[in-house]
């Protein structure tokens, strides 16, 4: 689990209240090669009155530039990185590629990638790809798939509890 998932927790249930919580997810997502996921966030961050309004807005219009020129050619080099990523021997580059078209709101292909990629194997991690993929179903509508891949993650260093609360973030009242 990687502070990232701890912000798109937070992110998914409105619950970034600082300037600060904003900057940091948007630096996590974008680090993580999340283009489309960071220029989310700081678009929100711009309607709830958190980004580009402070004594840094010439800096936030600049990384709002700099995303947006991202997530461009993340869109223009898409098909050829899935290519790439087909003919990887496990499915890391699946699994990255796939997320990243969920953040571009792509669910059906960026979940069909997560799918294939974890199908494939992973080397390291493979419940942070699962849990990414019940990420993309739950940001995708498919709330009752969601529950049965949250289903399927457990692991050390706080992924159950991330579990847990993503579970309660999606009850239904």
């Amino acid at each position: 689990m990687a502070c990232s998932d701890v912000f798109r927790l937070a992110f998914f249930t409105g619950a970034l209240a600082e300037t600060n919580d904003y900057q940091e997810y948007i630096d996590f997502a974008q680090r993580g090669g999340y283009s489309a996921e960071a220029l989310t966030a700081f678009d929100k961050g711009v309607e709830a009155g958190l980004m580009g309004t402070d004594a840094n807005v010439e800096a936030h219009k600049k990384l709002r530039a700099k995303l947006a020129a991202e997530v461009e050619q993340d869109k223009k080099t898409a098909a050829a990185d899935a290519a790439n990523a087909l003919k990887k021997p496990n499915g890391v580059a699946m699994v990255n590629l796939g997320y990243s078209l969920v953040g571009q709101g792509q669910f059906d292909k960026g979940i069909e990638l997560l799918e294939k990629g974890i199908a494939k194997g992973l080397p390291k991690r493979p419940e942070d790809a699962r849990l990414h993929l019940a990420i993309a179903q739950v940001l995708a509508g498919q709330t009752d798939k969601a529950k049965q891949t949250f289903a399927t993650v457990s692991g050390s260093g706080g992924m159950d509890d991330l579990v847990r609360y993503w579970l309660l973030a999606i009850r239904k009242p």
